[in-house]
């Protein structure tokens, strides 16, 4: 299946995929009460982040200057790991002031609003 979609699809078609189906995800699983399709948009969610983890790795190495690639791997998990620290507490202080799915509709919102504005990279094929 991955030997397919890479060759249908560059890295960033992919990343853009892959951010843009979490977004909806996460967007839609804050608007349903119903157990199957909280299911459903839960895997959405989930497929587009387990798909956008190792393409932001490739992207991140196509991107890179060259002789610089493991500097910038080395930030990208410096980052990953400050940003899973320190996300959940800022998400669950927020969520005990506000209801929860507006929190899932805000971060959804936010990862569709970050693919909207890449979509140049779309066009492009590339980002280069």
């Amino acid at each position: 299946l991955s030997a397919w979609i890479v060759r249908w699809f560059t890295a960033w078609r992919l990343m853009l995929m892959a951010i843009a189906l979490a977004g909806a995800g996460t967007l839609l699983v804050g608007t349903v009460a119903w157990l199957p399709l909280l299911m459903l948009f839960a895997f959405c969610a989930g497929f587009g982040q387990g798909l956008g983890a190792p393409v932001a790795t490739s992207v991140l190495y196509e991107e890179a200057p060259p002789g610089r690639a493991s500097e910038a791997m080395g930030l990208r998990i410096s980052l990953g790991m400050a940003t899973q620290s320190v996300l959940p507490v800022v998400i669950g202080s927020v969520g005990s002031f506000v209801r929860a799915d507006l929190v899932f509709v805000v971060m959804g919102l936010v990862l569709l609003a970050g693919a909207l504005s890449e979509r140049r990279q779309w066009r492009r094929g590339s980002g280069k």
